[in-house]
């Protein structure tokens, strides 16, 4: 179990200085790994900018791996800096870049970083705590940009009251904090901790006539996340050391970074957020994870339809699209571009039972399936009327026998379809969906064949003014035995609609089936 602010201080009483690491211990982002900022960068230049920014942010991610390996071989020691990072982009063939446009990065790199900038709840907690019981509190990062753009970090997390003279950071001190090892463990060369102790040293020791020491002797205590830079190194210069690893991803994997990874790097941020700062329940986790992905999946495919044609209006349905037409109301009312949309608050039952006209034992078969034992009252709330029958009203019934009963009720059963389909029709009305044009309904799990008698219904209600397109996230295929999910977006077909697409979606599934 992790220790709170509180009982980390306590374990060391004896100290007067507080360091901190700064990212993943301080501050961390609103996205899962530091290179989606570049992702983020890219997604407003080409927005701004146009399409010749694609691929920008891959290309930053190469450029500073480039610098770096340039930096090593000429100061083995030293920490590259953004300026020369923006060179090496600048003079990549790609996409060479002019003076003007650098300059327009490294704002846009700056002003983004402070941006997606969210405090690290534990890390907060200990800088200001310690400062409140008169402990001197400093930030120690291996960092790229500069002391003063980590300042404005911190104070955009709630630090207001931290100083440059507070941070350390390597890329303005010609050493990090990893520093070199020898095979035997040693630390070989200067490290920024050289730097660090003796500056805390020479504060404390002011009237100190011998050489200030570069070994705080157990009097300052080091919080970070990394078991060498945080942890070996700095005890060799005599901190006493804490790790704090729930901040820690697994998911860094430098050049997975595209605008879109977006969607999914926010969920994936907000989960890590969320375990760091409290006991994980796991079903929770999952649950709001993979909800919070269909959702997305969702909005992204809605955006990207509107891309190409012209859409009258969007409708969500069913459980997840509650859930979604509430994100996208929230999206609406935070800025973004989106039209208005609907939610249609009814099951896909409703809709193959609004289109029923006749009941016989071919259509009764879509209302009770053959391992289903049900019973009269239950029957009624099915069908949505009173019926008539010879068996007791509580008593389950065989799928043969349920049948039975409502082929005796077929006319009670088709004039309640009649009465559904003007309450249906009076909702899709007030939904929008009969307005003239071209419509999506949005769902994670309806039918083909459901999706298809929507369709036929507002069709047959405008005379064909208003077509309905489905983008479904994942579609039960009717005509599958096993009822097979498959991943499908197009318009809405049925087990009935022509042999060439059946064939076609049929061996679509054959094909996922040998796969799995």
């Amino acid at each position: 179990m992790n220790l709170t602010a509180e009982e980390i201080l306590a374990q060391h009483s004896q100290i007067d200085v507080l360091t901190l690491d700064v990212f993943d211990t301080v501050v961390t982002r609103s996205v899962a790994q530091p290179t989606h900022v570049f992702a983020h960068i890219e997604e407003h230049l080409v927005s701004m900018h146009g399409r010749v920014w694609k691929g920008f942010a891959l290309r930053r991610v190469r450029a500073e791996h480039r610098a770096r390996a340039l930096k090593a071989i000429s100061h083995p020691t030293h920490d590259v800096t953004l300026r020369e990072i923006l060179q090496n982009l600048a003079s990549d063939a790609a996409h060479v870049l002019s003076r003007e446009e650098v300059a327009m990065l490294d704002e846009l790199e700056h002003s983004t970083e402070i941006q997606l900038a969210r405090p690290v709840v534990l890390g907060c907690t200990l800088a200001e705590l310690a400062r409140t019981r008169g402990l001197d509190v400093y930030f120690v990062s291996d960092n790229y940009m500069s002391s003063a753009h980590i300042v404005n970090m911190l104070q955009a997390v709630g630090l207001q009251w931290v100083q440059p003279g507070q941070v350390f950071v390597s890329s303005e001190h010609g050493a990090m904090k990893s520093g070199v090892l020898s095979r035997s463990l040693r630390v070989e060369g200067p490290t920024l901790w050289e730097t660090v102790a003796r500056t805390i040293q020479t504060k404390q020791d002011s009237g100190a006539v011998a050489p200030i020491s570069a070994n705080v002797n157990g009097r300052c205590l080091h919080v970070g996340d990394n078991v060498l830079a945080d942890g070996f190194i700095p005890q060799q210069y005599g901190f006493l050391t804490h790790l704090d690893l729930s901040m820690l991803s697994s998911h860094r994997l430098m050049e997975n970074t595209t605008p879109a990874v977006l969607p999914l790097s926010r969920i994936e941020a907000w989960q890590r957020d969320s375990a760091a700062n409290g006991i994980v329940d796991v079903a929770a986790s999952i649950g709001s994870g993979l909800v919070a992905m269909v959702i997305a999946a969702q909005i992204l495919d809605i955006q990207r339809v509107m891309q190409h044609r012209k859409i009258t209006g969007v409708h969500f349905v069913a459980r997840d699209g509650y859930l979604a037409h509430q994100v996208w109301s929230s999206l609406q009312s935070s800025g973004s571009q989106l039209p208005p949309a609907s939610y249609m608050a009814f099951s896909r039952s409703v809709a193959w039972r609004a289109r029923l006209t006749e009941v016989n034992e071919s259509t009764i078969a879509r209302f009770i399936g053959d391992d289903e034992e049900l019973t009269v009252e239950r029957l009624e709330r099915r069908v949505g009327c009173a019926l008539v029958s010879d068996h007791a009203r509580n008593v389950k019934l065989s799928a043969e026998k349920a049948r039975n009963v409502l082929v005796k009720n077929a006319d009670a059963i088709v004039a309640a379809s009649a009465e559904l389909r003007l309450r249906m029709v009076q909702h899709l009305r007030s939904c929008g969906v009969l307005e003239p044009g071209h419509h999506l309904v949005v769902d994670l799990g309806w039918t083909g064949s459901s999706l298809a008698d929507l369709a036929d219904i507002v069709r047959e209600e405008t005379n064909g003014a208003s077509v309905v397109e489905g983008r479904l996230t994942g579609l039960y295929w009717d005509a599958s035995a096993n009822r097979t999910r498959i991943a499908l977006n197009g318009f809405a077909m049925d087990e009935f609609h022509s042999v060439d697409d059946n064939l076609r979606l049929l061996g679509m599934l054959k094909m996922l089936e040998v796969l799995m």
